[in-house]
């Protein structure tokens, strides 16, 4: 038995840990999932507790200086101690001739909420045996993961069988476990909708059990192997079906609109996560009413729903508390015998609700808002032409005003506003348009202090990116007007600081992804030239707003392998973060998302047999490649979609 310094989670690091102190100028080696050829499937029970041990190795063969082992595994008989059949993972760092490594235990806090391990490298130049904080040339952090936590992705995949869709969780370390579910396996394509809690420990899912039937409502514990609990058990799938569910945003409720059975109508219905305490939430329909959409507020008290509730045919806004089921309140205004809410959308704050209807006039598609009672209805889009309608709507971070974009002053030409809630201060964002242009894809920034948005305002048919303020006040260029192609696909880094977008600055159909700061200044090119006239095809903010991870074809000499990249914000540090493929018929696919801690991208990729799609993990700087699916049991297996 080796004692344990303290019961945390290192998950699979041990390449991790050897590459730290190649840079020292260590040496060791090391085991487990995270090794490059990676390894799916295996068994994740969840227990209560997951340690770690370390034990300083003498000089020897192991190690000619010396160095540190490290072990850890789950504490299955929790014996508080690691048995020697209890490890999972052993890394070997060994001292390099004249180098010290040391180990760490931190505390949980700031820097790691639920602990970690502290590993550090240097050069013992004193030659005291020590390794003084002067000496120390390379510091990792490993931050551990609480044991009643789950931090990874889920994805549904035809492992066993081709077509017929089995949901799996899986760390980003490794570890892949099936989320127990009724068979289906007479159904092609089961499962569907498949919705992360906000706080990522719990899954919600829709699910056919037998061929014709309808779909019905599952709910799963991603920290545990306890199965999925049936939701919708007032649901008879051989008539009736979930067509649509959201959790909460405190995570402790599902809301669902399905029908019970043939004849009845689209009710709206909330449940907490474990089966108990169902509510119906819309209350009495007309004849022939039903339920059509619905949307949580923040605060998780009230659920927004469009429904024909009491004039068939005519949907309205209505509002119901989830303390107070089945009396909801209308909130839009009076519609005419053939006017519709179309969305809805809250704002951060809560503090009131913005649609979309063609309130005042027929098929004239308009923006309103209500307080969260349902009073106070203003139209806030001003006035429109007889054609107008508002197409694109978002509320500022902070609440404040409102972003829309609507043919407002001339038909089919989109311009962008922004507006106070309560419909006073209206302003063109740009200045006034020509025929035939148009302005979209706005974007608020993260901090509320600008908007972005895509528009040809200077030339027909040539797209750039601009930014804004908020008020209308001023707007300026960010992608350079020297550009001859059209930019486009902007995004605002997570802190405000910066926007990338996409361009085909040389008018060749190439898109390269360029990096600027908000303020416009210092554009640079973060993709390099490609091969093969290759472009870059999508991209990812890391969650810091510190790196880029991008798909693309721009390294492939047969034109068609797409990869991932990762770069910084600036263009520096350029990794290739996917192995160079084989060859044609090899490609990484867009599947690919960072991870919440940005620390490692998740991605999709028939990287060992053309034509089999399998997810792996990797780290940001490439190394750490772990395959996080199980192995398939026939050729025609796919990954089919990924929810991080």
């Amino acid at each position: 038995m080796r004692e344990i310094s303290r019961s945390f989670k290192l998950g699979p690091y041990a390449a991790f840990v050897a590459a730290a102190f190649l840079l020292a100028g260590c040496g060791g080696g090391g085991g487990g999932s995270s090794s490059d050829d990676g390894g799916g499937g295996g068994s994740d029970p969840n227990p209560s507790t997951v340690v770690n041990a370390q034990t300083v190795i003498p000089p020897g063969n192991t190690c000619p200086t010396g160095g540190v082992q490290i072990e850890s595994g789950i504490d299955e008989n929790a014996n508080g101690v690691l048995d020697a059949s209890e490890v999972d993972e052993t890394a070997v760092v060994c001292n390099g001739d004249a180098g010290l490594t040391h180990v760490e235990t931190v505390e949980p806090g700031t820097e790691c909420p639920d602990g970690g391990t502290r590993v550090e490298a240097g050069v013992d130049a004193n030659g005291n045996g020590v390794l003084d904080d002067t000496e120390v040339t390379s510091s990792e952090l490993l931050c551990s993961q609480s044991a009643d936590s789950f931090s990874g992705v889920v994805f549904t995949a035809d492992v066993s069988l081709d077509g017929m869709h089995t949901l799996w969780r899986a760390r980003y370390e490794g570890g892949t476990v099936r989320i127990a579910a009724p068979d289906s396996s007479e159904v092609i394509n089961p499962i569907s909708a498949v919705e992360r809690a906000p706080d990522g420990e719990q899954v919600a899912f829709r699910m056919t059990n037998q061929p014709g039937y309808g779909n019905e409502l599952y709910a799963a514990d991603l920290r545990t192997d306890s199965g999925a609990v049936k939701l919708s058990g007032n649901v008879d799938p051989a008539s009736g079906s979930v067509y649509g569910h959201d959790w909460s945003p405190n995570g402790q409720l599902v809301a669902y609109r399905g029908i019970a059975a043939s004849g009845s109508p689209v009710h709206l219905y909330s449940i907490l996560a474990d089966g108990s305490g169902r509510a119906v939430l819309s209350g009495g329909l007309v004849s022939g009413g039903n339920v059509q959409d619905f949307a949580w507020a923040p605060d998780s008290q009230t659920v927004a729903y469009l429904a024909d509730a009491i004039t068939d045919d005519t949907f309205e806004l209505m509002l119901v508390s989830v303390h107070d089921p089945g009396n909801p309140v209308v909130a839009s205004g009076a519609l005419g015998s053939t006017g519709d809410v179309t969305d809805m959308w809250w704002a951060p704050d809560g503090s009131r609700i913005a649609y979309t209807a063609d309130q005042d006039t027929d098929g004239v598609y308009e923006l309103y808002t209500s307080l969260p009672d349902g009073t106070a209805n203003v139209k806030i889009s001003g006035t429109m032409q007889s054609n107008g309608d508002v197409h694109e709507v978002a509320w500022s971070p902070d609440s404040q005003r409102i972003a829309f974009s609507a043919d407002a002053d001339t038909d089919e030409v989109d311009e962008i506003f922004t507006v106070n809630p309560d419909g006073t201060g209206l302003a063109k964002v740009h200045p006034d348009l020509a025929a035939n242009r148009t302005a979209g894809d706005f974007e608020w920034a993260p901090d509320g202090s600008f908007l972005i948005y895509v528009a040809d305002q200077a030339t027909d048919d040539k797209t750039q990116v601009y930014r804004a303020a908020p008020d209308g006040g001023s707007w300026a260029g960010l992608s350079p007007d020297a550009h001859q192609g059209s930019a486009g696909l902007a995004q605002i880094a997570p802190d405000s600081s910066r926007v990338v977008f996409r361009s085909n600055d040389d008018g060749d159909g190439v898109y390269d992804l360029f990096s600027v700061n908000a303020d416009g200044s210092g554009v640079v090119q973060v993709s390099p030239d490609p091969l093969n006239d290759g472009s870059v095809r999508s991209y990812r903010w890391s969650p810091d707003g510190q790196y880029i991870a991008y798909w693309a074809d721009v390294d492939s000499a047969n034109g068609n392998a797409r990869e991932v990249y990762v770069v910084g914000a600036d263009g520096s540090g350029h990794t290739q973060v996917v192995p160079t493929l084989p060859g044609i018929g090899y490609t990484s696919y867009g599947e690919y998302e960072w991870s919440a801690d940005g620390s490692r991208i998740v991605y999709a990729a028939d990287e060992r047999m053309a034509g089999t799609i399998e997810l792996f993990s990797v780290r940001a700087d490439g190394s750490g490649r772990v395959r996080l699916t199980p192995d398939y049991l026939h050729d025609a297996a796919d990954i089919f979609a990924v929810y991080d």
